[in-house]
Protein backbone atom coordinates (compact mmCIF):
# COMPACT_ATOMS: atom_id res chain seq x y z
CA UNK A 1 0.00 0.00 0.00
CA UNK A 2 1.17 3.53 -0.52
CA UNK A 3 0.44 7.14 0.49
CA UNK A 4 0.27 8.41 -3.11
CA UNK A 5 -0.02 7.02 -6.50
CA UNK A 6 3.06 7.57 -8.66
CA UNK A 7 2.79 7.08 -12.55
CA UNK A 8 6.09 6.47 -13.28
CA UNK A 9 8.03 3.54 -12.65
CA UNK A 10 11.01 4.54 -10.65
CA UNK A 11 13.69 2.27 -8.06
CA UNK A 12 11.70 1.95 -4.51
CA UNK A 13 12.04 0.95 -1.06
CA UNK A 14 9.71 -0.86 0.33
CA UNK A 15 9.06 -2.66 3.59
CA UNK A 16 7.07 -5.61 4.58
CA UNK A 17 5.50 -6.82 7.86
CA UNK A 18 3.97 -9.97 8.84
CA UNK A 19 1.31 -9.79 10.69
CA UNK A 20 1.10 -12.31 13.57
CA UNK A 21 4.89 -11.89 14.59
CA UNK A 22 5.27 -8.15 13.65
CA UNK A 23 9.08 -9.58 12.04
CA UNK A 24 9.87 -7.01 8.80
CA UNK A 25 12.06 -6.79 5.83
CA UNK A 26 13.02 -3.35 4.29
CA UNK A 27 13.95 -4.01 0.46
CA UNK A 28 14.32 -2.11 -3.10
CA UNK A 29 13.56 -3.04 -6.47
CA UNK A 30 14.86 -1.10 -9.65
CA UNK A 31 13.97 -3.25 -12.26
CA UNK A 32 10.19 -2.32 -12.02
CA UNK A 33 8.58 -2.07 -15.70
CA UNK A 34 5.40 -0.43 -13.63
CA UNK A 35 4.85 1.76 -11.03
CA UNK A 36 5.78 0.93 -7.54
CA UNK A 37 2.11 0.01 -6.57
CA UNK A 38 1.87 -1.80 -9.56
CA UNK A 39 4.88 -3.85 -9.42
CA UNK A 40 4.85 -4.59 -5.89
CA UNK A 41 2.65 -8.07 -5.11
CA UNK A 42 1.79 -8.01 -8.69
CA UNK A 43 4.38 -8.84 -10.31
CA UNK A 44 7.02 -8.63 -7.74
CA UNK A 45 7.12 -10.22 -4.50
CA UNK A 46 10.54 -9.36 -2.67
CA UNK A 47 14.12 -11.27 -3.07
CA UNK A 48 14.08 -12.61 0.33
CA UNK A 49 12.88 -16.06 -0.02
CA UNK A 50 11.15 -15.76 3.78
CA UNK A 51 8.84 -12.84 2.82
CA UNK A 52 8.40 -14.24 -0.92
CA UNK A 53 6.89 -17.79 0.75
CA UNK A 54 5.07 -16.10 2.53
CA UNK A 55 4.01 -12.96 1.03
CA UNK A 56 0.17 -13.87 1.77
CA UNK A 57 1.09 -13.23 5.88
CA UNK A 58 2.68 -9.56 5.13
CA UNK A 59 1.47 -6.35 5.12
CA UNK A 60 3.34 -4.18 2.83
CA UNK A 61 4.25 -0.55 1.90
CA UNK A 62 6.23 1.65 -0.27
CA UNK A 63 8.12 3.68 1.53
CA UNK A 64 9.96 6.10 -1.19
CA UNK A 65 10.48 6.73 -4.58
CA UNK A 66 13.52 7.36 -6.29
CA UNK A 67 14.95 8.93 -9.85
CA UNK A 68 18.47 7.27 -9.04
CA UNK A 69 18.88 3.25 -8.56
CA UNK A 70 22.17 4.14 -5.88
CA UNK A 71 20.21 6.66 -4.00
CA UNK A 72 17.34 3.80 -3.73
CA UNK A 73 19.73 1.20 -2.56
CA UNK A 74 21.74 4.01 -0.19
CA UNK A 75 18.35 4.79 1.42
CA UNK A 76 17.23 1.02 1.90
CA UNK A 77 21.21 0.11 3.59
CA UNK A 78 20.88 3.65 6.08
CA UNK A 79 16.98 2.37 6.96
CA UNK A 80 17.97 -1.14 7.44
CA UNK A 81 21.35 0.22 9.84
CA UNK A 82 19.39 2.39 11.39
CA UNK A 83 16.65 0.47 12.59
CA UNK A 84 18.00 -2.37 14.63
CA UNK A 85 15.45 -4.11 15.47
CA UNK A 86 15.84 -8.28 16.23
CA UNK A 87 12.45 -8.03 14.78
CA UNK A 88 14.02 -7.08 11.34
CA UNK A 89 14.54 -10.06 9.20
CA UNK A 90 17.37 -8.55 6.84
CA UNK A 91 19.24 -7.23 9.72
CA UNK A 92 21.94 -10.36 9.55
CA UNK A 93 22.97 -9.22 6.31
CA UNK A 94 24.11 -6.21 7.22
CA UNK A 95 25.77 -6.81 10.46
CA UNK A 96 28.22 -8.85 8.22
CA UNK A 97 29.32 -5.55 6.15
CA UNK A 98 30.07 -3.13 9.26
Amino acid sequence: MSIYHSKKNKPYVYMCTERDTGRFYIGYRYRNYLPAEEDFGNRYFTSNKYVKKNFDRFDWQIIAEFYDKKDAYKFEGELIRETKSPLQINQDKYKRQL
